[in-house]
């Protein structure tokens, strides 16, 4: 999710910001905590179903760090449908509070993600239009974040590539501007202008 500007007669000049939505959707404390609160009134075939959708994603973890915890996740509620299974709902509770606790305690790092967003060359379709140029630690909001100026090679002319990559709330987001660089202050502007509600009032909403 996010938005993108282009430039009207820029040749291929224009403004990203968005979310990463496959950090985001890592995150099971939503669907625990709905599945912790209907479980009471749910069948077994509903439940088992339930449980299935609340599993974490444990393929291509984004660091050591998160699939560990995607297996605490999974082991806790593994341990949720034997009870159920073995007519033992009193413990049932307890497992699914067991793999709320272990997703609460996981937070992404800008640090162990960043090497999964940072623009690579060889990932990109035409490795040979990409130059890797000149990176900073910055901050955007009050939050730390990692900034790079690259080069993509266009037809028309040489672009500065820049990306602004930070982490709040459990969510990756990303600026990248694409342009000349006497649009570069249109772009800093725009991340100046950036702002997040605190915490709680993330977690409310």
């Amino acid at each position: 999710m996010g938005v993108r500007f282009v430039l009207t007669g820029g040749l291929g000049q224009c403004i990203t910001v968005a979310t990463y939505s496959a950090v985001g959707e890592r995150d099971r404390r939503e669907v625990l905590t709905e599945l912790i609160a209907k479980r009471d009134s749910m069948g077994r075939t509903e439940f088992l179903r339930a449980v299935s959708h609340a599993r974490a994603r444990t393929d291509d973890p984004l660091s050591e760090r998160e699939g560990s915890n995607a297996v605490a996740i999974n082991a806790a509620l593994d341990r949720a449908i034997e009870h159920r299974l073995s007519d033992n709902p009193q413990f049932v509770g307890a497992d699914l509070e067991a793999a709320l606790e272990a997703a609460s305690s996981y937070e992404p790092t800008l640090a162990e993600i960043l090497p999964r967003i940072r623009l690579r060359p060889e990932r990109m379709q035409e490795p040979e239009r990409w130059r890797i140029g000149y990176e900073r630690d910055t901050t955007i909001a009050g939050y730390p974040a990692f900034a790079s100026d690259d080069t993509l090679i266009t037809p028309e002319r040489p672009l500065l590539y820049r990306e602004v990559f930070w982490v709040v709330n459990r969510c990756a987001f990303k600026a990248v501007y694409q342009g000349t660089k006497e649009n570069v202050p249109t772009f800093n502007r725009l991340v100046t202008s950036v702002q997040f509600p605190d915490s709680a009032d993330a977690a409310a909403h």
